[in-house]
């Protein structure tokens, strides 16, 4: 019976990294499934025992639940509190009860590497389409071209976790994977998200530090090569707009400092981040509520203190860090960054690891989706778009359910 739950719990999960990133609604829709399918499960064995939480997982659950609270609170304008303040953050409240359904039962990891790689595929087959067929300077898919790079990353990650979990079994299996996963990566370069490119240099070092530690050093040093071969012939070649997308934000940057000209998607973030810096810096980093950053902003520029392109962005500063500083202050800061580092406290056990284990495995692709998160909120406020956060909580919080389930069954082992 618990592997037919586990089973059922890991398809439905595949299903999400398949069609959530590619078909409009499906991310959500599957998660709402999801997450009745654990809570019913959860009724059942409500009498079951299960281990209780270590500190690092109280902290991570904890600092969910307050910064809901916080934000929501903060949103509180004299008469009312606006609830749709916190819409996508609640989707990590939804996901926790799929991370006690994961911790007591686990996850088949295999059923989710395959999503991932399939997820990645279609990104990829949507990219192509885009790009090559329709003509059109970008590939966005069914979202914004920022989140469809997010999400391509997502799913190319965690289809290179496949590539560790079969590394010492079936040759076929890793070819698979590792394919799905440049074909993921064409989805990336095609989406022209240079705030994905990014993040490219860190999840790579991941894989090569953790995920390969039998295999010989020459294949390592090959294998790296071959990578920055792909990135620099995009860039040189100008492929899928690489080399021009790369250049015209290194310039808008050196404007911006050099020159103090305010122009295109790099100058106008710049100014967004100095401005929003300014408006912490007014209110001593406590905070001026979740509306603080549009009504500060405009005051800005009433002042003639920012540039004036500001009266155009006054919604978010296009960094989730300094919007939630800005916003809740120190203590939304604080806990945005307890969510962050605390499952990486978790996983880095399970990095440290020398077999090629489930928890080995579930530990990199846990690891490397915070990373890129991280990322991702230094461009883009991430985590108010509905459709990331339900990426982020549905792969996450199952993933942290599983390193805990597999660590206790390979204590029972021993």
């Amino acid at each position: 019976m618990q592997n037919t739950s586990q089973n059922l719990l890991s398809f439905l999960i595949m299903l999400f990294l398949i069609f959530g990133a590619t078909i409009r609604s499906a991310a959500s829709t599957i998660a709402f499934f999801i997450f009745i399918f654990a809570c019913i499960w959860l009724y059942k064995n409500i009498k079951t025992k299960s281990e209780s939480l270590n500190s690092k997982e109280k902290i991570f659950l904890y600092s969910i639940v307050a910064l809901n609270i916080v934000v929501l609170l903060s949103s509180y304008n004299g008469h009312t509190i606006d609830f749709s303040s916190i819409d996508a953050l609640t989707r990590f409240l939804f996901a926790i009860p799929v991370f006690f359904m994961a911790r007591r039962i686990g996850i088949n990891i295999p059923i989710i590497l395959f999503g991932g790689a399939i997820g990645a595929i279609l990104m990829g087959g949507y990219a192509y389409y885009q790009v090559m067929i329709l003509g059109h300077s970008q590939a966005v898919g069914m979202t914004d071209h920022n989140y469809f790079g997010q999400l391509s990353l997502l799913l190319s990650f965690i289809s290179l976790g496949g590539v560790l979990y079969y590394i010492n079994n079936s040759k076929f299996k890793q070819s698979f994977f590792l394919l799905s996963s440049l074909i993921g990566l064409f989805a990336i370069l095609a989406s022209s998200s240079r705030g994905v490119w990014i993040a490219l240099p860190a999840t790579i070092f991941l894989f090569f530090k953790f995920a390969m530690p039998t295999i010989k050093m020459y294949k390592k040093i090959i294998g790296f090569f071959v990578v920055i071969f792909i990135l620099l012939a995009s860039y040189t070649t100008n492929f899928l707009n690489v080399g021009q997308r790369v250049d015209s934000i290194a310039n808008q940057t050196v404007d911006f400092f050099q020159y103090d000209k305010v122009y295109g998607s790099g100058g106008l973030r710049l100014e967004m981040w100095r401005s929003s810096f300014m408006l912490i810096k007014d209110d001593y980093g406590l905070g001026a509520g979740d509306l603080g950053y549009s009504k500060g902003i405009k005051q800005l520029v009433l002042d003639k203190k920012v540039h004036p392109s500001m009266a155009n962005f006054t919604v978010e500063p296009h960094n989730y860090y300094l919007k939630t500083t800005v916003g809740q202050g120190v203590i939304g800061l604080l806990l945005l960054s307890l969510i962050l580092i605390m499952p990486i406290r978790i996983f880095y056990a399970g990095l440290a690891r020398d077999e090629n284990s489930s928890v080995k495995t579930t530990s990199l692709i846990g690891v490397g989706i915070i990373i890129c998160y991280m990322d991702f909120m230094l461009s883009n406020t991430t985590l108010d778009v509905q459709l990331m956060t339900v990426f982020m909580a549905f792969i996450l919080l199952p993933l942290l359910g599983n390193f805990h389930y597999e660590n206790r069954k390979l204590e029972y082992e021993a």
